[in-house]
């Protein structure tokens, strides 16, 4: 793809072009829309990783109308891999970061006078149980999360191994978590299966409407 629009004035948009290999090499996409002009969109860069040098060096110099970029790189360690890549593009816009990659503000980064945004996320780790009572537990974990929300709601109908508790959830807001630590003040009611057993949680806004799932949690009994 090196140089493959190089200065094309005539190129408005890419569509719904896609660079879709997870894999790039040295200089793969450098200059590619080099002092397009007129074109108005971007491709989306779903490169996990820009280890290789030049991979995006002077990209999108010079679109002028260029006004977002959407990436899911979650490392850029390649030589100058995106050494001005937006530089000359307009001076507002939105990078849209899907990856876990941190990019310095300016043209071989995130352009001065741009936004980042972030995908929205809530990952809750390092979860204990601890022992209350005879089968009554408090939730303790690690909070991570940029979502604004007023309560979550944890699934632990999964663990019921017993005439107890069937369908039992547990509640925790933003006022239970300091530092991003998270001791719920509630307490839970459950006959508890195996270790292998997981966790599910439901995360809600303001106006009760749901936003996001994380499954699979893990979680140890203390």
């Amino acid at each position: 793809y090196q140089y493959m629009f190089y200065s094309c004035s005539s190129l408005t948009t890419v569509g719904n072009m896609v660079l879709p290999s997870e894999n790039t090499t040295i200089g793969c996409y450098s200059y590619m829309f080099y002092n397009c002009v007129n074109l108005e969109d971007t491709p989306t860069i779903y490169a996990k990783s820009l280890s290789a040098s030049y991979v995006c060096q002077y990209m999108f110099y010079g679109c002028s109308k260029v006004d977002s970029l959407t990436v899911y790189m979650d490392s850029v360690t390649g030589n100058n891999a995106t050494n001005n890549w937006l530089g000359s593009v307009s001076a507002t816009g939105t990078f849209y970061n899907n990856g876990s990659a941190t990019y310095s503000p300016g043209v071989s980064g995130i352009p001065n006078g741009w936004t980042e945004v972030l995908p929205p996320f809530f990952n809750l780790t390092n979860v204990e149980l601890h022992t209350v009572a005879t089968e009554t537990y408090q939730v303790y974990g690690s909070v991570n999360t940029n979502i604004t929300y007023s309560r979550v709601n944890i699934d632990i109908s999964n663990l019921d191994n017993g005439p107890g508790n069937r369908n039992a959830y547990m509640d925790f807001t933003p006022n239970d978590v300091t530092n991003g630590q998270l001791v719920s003040s509630n307490d839970i009611n459950i006959y508890f299966n195996d270790a292998d057993t997981w966790l599910t949680i439901w995360v809600y806004d303001d106006n009760n409407i749901l936003i996001y799932t994380q499954d699979h949690i893990s979680y140890t009994i203390i």
